[in-house]
């Protein structure tokens, strides 16, 4: 069994990379998929389907989600540097504390799963980088503590 779920799944991959190749999803190099890394992890908005048809199926409960107020942050460049910023900045924080557990822990984590991304996803399909969002979280969110909390130094030394 385990070699037929292995075929299949062989079958329906060959699939998809034709249909990614036919939409220009496709990463065709290395440089390709480093884009499509940053580009999913920072600045592109949510994607609710990958091949447009979809929107048939889906398309008034993705308008009725966007209408909530429940669909969190937006793509583009201004929130993609918001985060990279964020990002940068834990890191930073991280690495100056690597040798604590829980510094190299959410290192080890965020690193092994952007690098698993690389290799592994051969199209832009944003489903597969959600891997990756709860780390970036992590390591965002102690990047903008660390910001607080040297601006909150910075502003008592002046005072």
């Amino acid at each position: 069994m385990p070699g037929r779920v292995l075929d299949q799944r062989r079958t329906l991959l060959d699939g998809q990379i034709q249909g990614a190749k036919a939409a220009g999803q496709y990463y065709a190099s290395a440089r390709d998929r480093l884009a499509g890394l940053v580009n999913q992890t920072f600045l592109a908005g949510p994607q609710f389907y990958e091949a447009p048809y979809w929107e048939a199926y889906v398309g008034d409960q993705v308008a009725r989600y966007r209408a909530s107020g429940l669909a969190g942050r937006g793509g583009g460049p201004i929130w993609g540097v918001l985060l990279a910023a964020a990002g940068l900045a834990g890191a930073i924080a991280l690495i100056r504390r690597w040798r604590e557990g829980p510094a190299w822990v959410v290192l080890v984590w965020a690193g092994v799963t952007a690098l698993a991304l690389l290799i592994l996803t051969p199209f832009e399909w944003q489903r597969y980088y959600l891997l990756l969002q709860a780390p970036l979280a992590v390591i965002a969110g102690i990047g903008v503590g660390w910001i607080a909390q040297l601006g909150r130094k910075r502003f008592e030394a002046a005072c």
